[in-house]
């Protein structure tokens, strides 16, 4: 009896300092790296990865091929970054509003791809719209570029569809296309009260 009474309170002090391990390492990761979750006691995270402009070849490796709706989502994010300076990787939030499923749901792969903001840390965020609605804000300053495709992309976009397409070459054609053909953006600039500070 005493040796199952001793065997017991061993077992029990061997979980109970498995848990505390447990959680003084979930405690530990949390505090080193970025957590938006506890923004104030995560330390700032920064790259030092070059910008560059993706390439056809990169999209398709990331993303399974070269479909339209991921070459917008590059398109945007890296329009945000070079025309209006928006930080890639880390601080910068990524808010995208479109249908749920694919094809139109791809946009956030390319997105990824070009601003770097990625679920594993936490700065891309999906709501289901009917509408596609892009928002890229610099955390920092609170400057955001909110993107929506132009009634003539959709229009295209119907076209292909219609015409069946080959969905390769429907990514290479939007591929090749002008930022500024392809959708709008609204620029706020950083808040006067955030630059003030």
């Amino acid at each position: 009896m005493k040796i199952k009474s001793i065997a017991g309170a061993v077992l029990l002090s061997g979980i109970l300092i498995a848990s505390i391990s447990v959680l003084s390492f979930r405690d530990s990761y949390a505090h080193r790296y970025h957590d938006h979750d506890n923004d104030k006691e995560a330390p700032q995270m920064h790259t030092e990865v070059p910008f560059r402009p993706s390439t056809m070849e990169e999209l398709a490796r990331f993303h399974g091929h070269l479909g339209p709706f991921v070459v917008l989502g590059s398109h945007m994010g890296e329009y945000a970054v070079t025309e209006y300076g928006m930080p890639r990787y880390f601080g910068v939030s990524v808010e995208v509003e479109c249908p749920a499923v694919p094809p139109h749901a791809c946009l956030i792969d390319g997105l990824m791809v070009s601003t770097g903001a990625t679920y594993g840390k936490k700065n891309i965020h999906h709501t289901h719209a009917k509408e596609i609605r892009v928002i890229i804000t610099d955390d920092a300053t609170g400057a955001s570029a909110a993107f929506s495709l132009k009634p003539s992309t959709l229009a295209m976009l119907e076209q292909w569809e219609k015409d069946d397409l080959p969905i390769p070459e429907r990514g290479e054609k939007c591929f090749a296309m002008k930022s500024q053909d392809l959708f709008d953006v609204e620029y706020a600039p950083a808040d006067s009260n955030e630059s003030g500070q």
